[in-house]
């Protein structure tokens, strides 16, 4: 289990564009394709709380990835994240297998379906930069990610890529497929 400190900001396709071509004059970009493969209760338990559980896939390997106690001060997000290798895609998962005293019962989490993200990944000092472009349900979005362990570096970050207006993502990249996934159901209800 580690502690994630993150700025996450939804941005433009201009912007993400401007900001690649900032990053890439600073460090070596670094791209990949991965999948994030969702799990969850009937009823979104997990989203509910602020949680994510899911499996990402980059290539042949596969991460199971808990993202719990989700915290936000103004911009910044940090959130606990419990990680462990796996040889294959199950089609659900027991809340045995994760952190102990994050359920008080035994839980099984099903399939609930796929967000496939365009990632460039920047390091650059103390921070990992990542621009991303993601693909679920018919739609597309973009966003700008800083993981950093310095909080004042991210800040000088954001302006040396010019990013004036960060709109902090309370709603993450789960949450913003479940808010699709639902007005999907409606729609065919």
């Amino acid at each position: 289990m580690n502690i994630e400190r993150e700025i996450k900001s939804m941005v433009s396709e201009i912007e993400l564009l401007q900001c690649k071509s900032i990053l890439d004059k600073l460090a070596t970009p670094n791209s990949k394709l991965q999948i994030n493969h969702y799990f969850d209760t009937k009823d979104f338990l997990n989203n509910s709380f602020g949680n994510t559980l899911r499996i990402r896939q980059i290539g042949d390997k596969l991460v199971l990835q808990y993202k719990y106690e989700k915290q936000y001060s103004g911009i910044e997000k940090t959130c606990k994240e419990f990680e462990k290798v796996i040889g294959s895609l199950p089609a659900v998962i027991s809340s045995d297998v994760l952190p102990s005293k994050t359920h008080k019962s035994a839980i099984t989490y099903s399939y609930v379906g796929n967000l496939v993200t365009e990632r460039i990944d920047y390091l650059y000092g103390g921070l990992t930069i990542s621009l991303d472009t993601s693909y679920y349900l018919g739609t597309c979005d973009r966003e700008i990610e800083i993981e950093f362990d310095d909080y004042s570096e991210a800040e000088r970050m954001i302006e040396l890529l010019s990013l004036s207006k960060i709109e902090t993502c309370e709603m993450g990249k789960y949450s913003r497929f479940v808010r699709e996934y639902q007005r999907w159901n409606e729609g065919f209800c």
